[in-house]
């Protein structure tokens, strides 16, 4: 998954956990971090 669409999970509130983006967001902590 790419970062720009972990942050557009993240992002937006759909009313179900977006478990698997922050999955990936955790993966890519170093690189999502200053994003953030």
């Amino acid at each position: 998954m790419q970062l720009k669409k972990i942050l557009a999970q993240l992002k937006t509130n759909t009313g179900k956990f977006p478990r698997l983006a922050l999955e990936r967001a955790i993966e890519e902590q170093e690189a999502i971090t200053p994003i953030l």
